[in-house]
């Protein structure tokens, strides 16, 4: 079965002068997405499978494929244990 990456719902996030910042709201801790979050972070607002986030990346930056998923791996395991993307398959 495919998993499907998805924002949290009531996960509130805004752009500042290029910096993605979100917020978990039962913590009000703050996250700060570097472009490549934010990439990833943007694609999962309708909802997204590992291999489209993926290409998103690819599509968005000059990075072999293998960079590519070890930084969408190590942002989607930190993302998902932080509570602002959900997975759903």
């Amino acid at each position: 079965m495919t998993q499907v990456y998805r924002q949290k719902p009531g996960i509130p996030a805004r752009n500042v002068e290029g910096v993605m910042a979100v917020i978990t709201p039962h913590s009000s801790e703050i996250h700060r997405l570097n472009a490549a979050g934010a990439v990833i972070w943007e694609a999962c607002a309708e909802g997204a499978t590992r291999a489209q986030l993926l290409d998103a990346l690819l599509d968005a930056y000059e990075v072999s494929p293998e960079v590519a998923t070890a930084d969408l791996n190590q942002f989607l395991d930190e993302a998902t244990q932080k509570g602002i993307l959900v997975v759903s398959t």
